[in-house]
């Protein structure tokens, strides 16, 4: 009988914190391997695990906001609708009056 996985996540994450110009910042490179059913979006059917790649940076451009960028990919079309991801934002703290705290 062969071993399975069943119902289980494997992550490998890689990350390093430095300092440029000043300024701390962050950079991750990951992959998580999912064993679970998928089901299939294009046809009928399911995938038993996605594997996704993904890479994230952020650095702090004042104190209280840093800037961010990550990105995703998955070669997996039938169960990832989008295959390649990207995302930019801000992360603030205190930058509303009313919410010191967030």
């Amino acid at each position: 009988m062969p071993f399975f996985f069943g119902n289980v996540s494997i992550l490998y994450q890689h990350d390093r914190k430095s300092v440029v110009c000043g300024r701390p910042t962050h950079v991750a490179i990951g992959a998580v391997n999912s064993f679970l059913e998928f089901d299939n979006h294009h046809e009928v059917g399911t995938t038993d695990h996605i594997l996704q790649i993904y890479a994230h940076g952020d650095v702090e451009v004042m104190p209280n906001m840093t800037v961010f960028e990550s990105a995703t990919y998955s070669e997996q079309d039938d169960i990832a609708l989008t295959q390649r991801q990207k995302r930019l934002g801000i992360h603030g703290k205190g930058s509303l009056s009313f919410h010191p705290n967030e």
